[in-house]
């Protein structure tokens, strides 16, 4: 018999956990392609 409750619990703990490491990749991530694609060498390659 599954512990619903323990089960419901978990899964938001792993839930939050997912989230704030999603979201801080996804900053970092954003961050980095938009320096990386700003840089004079992806523009040289470009044109």
């Amino acid at each position: 018999v599954f512990d619903y409750q323990s089960i419901r619990e978990e899964n938001a703990v792993l839930k939050s956990k997912m989230n704030n490491t999603t979201s801080r990749s996804q900053r970092s991530h954003r961050h980095h392609y938009d320096s990386s694609s700003s840089s004079p060498h992806e523009r040289l390659s470009n044109s």
